[in-house]
């Protein structure tokens, strides 16, 4: 699920397909795939039941997710 977090947020940075999948460790067709859900579902698409929340209104020029439902809370300075 994070590699599936990653690819979004360096789409959303305006990377290449091919810069994405060196850089989130996977290949250009999954790249593709994971840009093409994310564009069609939203973020619903980037995970199962393993997460508990995805804060939508987040701080200006900031993303905060919680993906492992504990007290950790990562602040990323890319907005989706």
């Amino acid at each position: 699920m994070a590699k599936r977090i990653r690819v979004v947020l360096l789409a959303a940075e305006g990377l290449s397909n091919v810069r994405i999948a060196r850089k989130a460790g996977v290949s250009r067709p999954t790249v593709l795939l994971w840009r093409k859900r994310f564009e069609a579902e939203g973020p619903e698409t980037l995970w199962t039941e393993d997460v508990v929340g995805l804060y939508l209104d987040p701080p200006e020029d900031g993303t905060v997710l919680c993906v492992d439902g504990k007290s950790q809370v990562q602040v990323l300075d890319t907005p989706l």
